[in-house]
């Protein structure tokens, strides 16, 4: 998971999920701090390498999956 940036933290109640089949458009809602994102690490390398996402580091984390 990532978000964008680890200079700011915030808690905010949100009950939104979006769904798309494209990885890029996740990327940049989380880029412009429209929330956070579920990719694999090869799929946002780039982006974490040069800062524009960072690593959420959790203890535990349930994610649902809808089919």
């Amino acid at each position: 998971m990532a978000c964008a940036s680890s200079s700011w933290l915030r808690t905010f109640p949100s009950n939104t999920i979006t769904t798309t089949n494209s990885g890029e458009s996740l990327k940049q809602l989380a880029i412009h701090g429209h929330g956070i994102l579920c990719l694999s690490d090869f799929t946002v390398r780039n982006e974490l390498k040069n800062g524009k996402l960072v690593p959420l580091q959790l203890r535990r984390v349930l994610i649902p999956l809808v089919w």
